[in-house]
Order: structure tokens, then sequence, then C-alpha cells
């Protein structure tokens, strides 16, 4: 299983527009698109973010240290340290805290530059996230016959009901059939059996032998399979296909399969309230009542909503 990761949080994060978006105090955000402490100056800027306590966010960004001047930062709470080149990790968020900040201090020829702050919500495989709104939806098909390297394909989408909107792109990412440039046919031979249009199909949908062509599957010979995790907004009866075109923008004959994929998304938690389980068979949601004060759990409310 693996991740994807929700839009941007950090607003200027490359400094692109000086110190827009920042409060700060001592470090200079205004002369050569970064954040820099130079020799004997100590400081902190920081910008409140669009974060949840309890959540999971990939934070990245780039220093360049001279010295061993003293540095630090915090997102959510939770202090992170700032070391020589490209730092990646996840941080969860422990308190209601919704800072990032960086924090330092030099010395006689000591120096500190900070750019390309991002901050993104980890959003696990097929998982509830954020305010629980937020749903993923995972899409794969494999790439059919007759295409060439330097073809792509566009995802469309029903937005929950109805049918297939083939005029609007559910996404405008343009997504290469053969990535790198060559197919992966093995032994050189085209699969047998490939349809002259894509197959999507939803992940955990049953779609056995007798339904799914031979080489369809990505266990099939040849299948070059691709795979779309899809950000859905709404409860409803999705269902997805793609378009392909040549690498000049021609779009493909026929007329693509489709995948439906139900999808049903917990409902947004009240406030004061943290939600301990969803059922979503039955549609119960089980709430436990949070003290304001100190966020710890004080029971279940007298009835389940």
């Amino acid at each position: 299983m693996s991740d994807s990761y929700g839009p941007q949080l950090v607003t200027n994060g490359d400094f692109a527009d000086h110190a827009a978006g920042w409060s700060n105090v001592g470090w200079d955000l205004t002369t050569s698109e970064q954040a820099t402490l130079t020799s004997l100056r100590s400081g902190l800027f920081s910008q409140a973010l669009a974060i949840e306590s309890g959540y999971s966010y990939l934070l990245e960004f780039n220093a360049i240290v001279v010295g061993s001047p003293t540095r630090w930062g915090k997102l959510g709470g939770q202090i992170f340290g700032i070391t020589n080149g490209a730092s990646s990790g996840v941080v969860v968020a422990g308190s209601e805290d919704t800072l990032i900040q960086f924090a330092g201090q030099t010395g006689v020829g000591m120096g500190i530059a900070i750019d390309n702050i991002s901050v993104k919500l980890v959003i696990s495989e097929g998982a509830l996230v954020s305010n629980d709104t937020i749903g993923v939806v995972t899409v794969k098909f494999a790439v059919p016959l007759g295409h060439l390297p330097g073809d792509y394909c566009v995802l469309h989408a029903n937005n929950g009901a109805g049918a297939i909107d083939w005029d609007t792109p559910f996404s405008t990412k343009q997504t290469p059939l053969f990535p790198g440039g060559s197919g992966n046919y093995g032994f050189g031979m085209a699969p047998f059996a490939m349809s002259p249009f894509a197959m999507p199909y939803g992940k955990n949908l049953r779609r056995g032998f007798a339904t799914c062509p031979f080489a369809m599957s990505p266990f099939g010979l040849g299948a070059v399979v691709i795979t779309e995790r899809v950000p859905v907004s709404d409860c409803g009866d999705w269902i997805f296909g793609v378009k392909c075109y040549d690498k000049l923008g021609n779009e493909h004959t026929g007329t693509p399969n489709t995948v439906a994929a139900p999808v049903h998304v917990a409902p947004a938690v009240p406030a004061g309230l943290k939600k301990d389980s969803y059922d979503k068979a039955t549609d119960i949601l089980t709430l436990s009542v949070i003290d304001p004060y100190t966020q710890t759990t004080l029971g279940n409310p007298p009835s389940r909503l």
C-alpha cells in the first residue's frame, strides 16, 4: 500500500513573492527568494497552516547550513531538525498549534538558508482523511494494443451521479501510456486479446476471468498497467473512464470502457467531538466527547448520530 498527498498547504514556500504569507522576525525573506540568516543574527519566521491535530503531513524543505548554528523547526507543535541539504519526512501534528516555524541563531562566519518549503496531508490509499469529506479511489487500467510511446490518456468521471461527462475531463493530468518511452510486451510480443480501448477497473472490485479479458489484468502477459489515485469529495455511485490520445493530441477512435466504484464518505465530525469509528455498511458514526481544554476523551454521547 502506498500513500498519496493532498494539496499544497504552504503559501509562497519558495519565497518567489518574498515575505508574502509569512510572519517574520530577524530572517531576511526579501532579497534572494529564500529565507536567510547571516553571521551574528537570530530570528523566527512562521506561517499558520490548515492542519489538524492527529493527522500526518509530508514536510519537505531545502537548507544550506554554514558552520554549526543553532536552528530548529516546528510543525503542529512537533519539533524537527534542520540539516544541510534536502529534507523530507512525515510529521504527525500533535497539538492544536497550526504553525510551521523555522528558528535559528548564528555566530561568526555562520549562516542558514532555507527554501522550497512544502507541507501536504498524507492520504493513505482508500482512507477517509482530513475532515472526512475526501475519499481516495484507485483506478487501474491496461494499455491496449495499437498505441505507441508518446500516446497518453485523460481521466473522465460522472462526479458521483449519472453518466460520465466525456466533454470535460475529471482531471487535466495527461498520463503517458508508456512511461519511460517504451511498452512492456514481454518477449517483444503484444498480448493476446487486447481490446482497442482502455479497460479501467477499480481496486478491490471483483472482476474474475469471466468478466476481465485475458491480459487485461495487471498479471496478464504484456499488460502495461496505469494507476490513478483520485480524490473525491462526495458520496455517490462514481464511474470512471479514460480517453486515449496520440502524442499530437488526436483522440483515438473507439468507446472507452468504464468502471463503477461506489464511494461512501463518512460525515464530518461536529466541533467538540472526535470520531471513534464509522461503519460504512450501517452508516453509523460513533463519536466521543472531547474536553476543549485538555483535548482528552470524556466518553461517548448518549446517542449515535
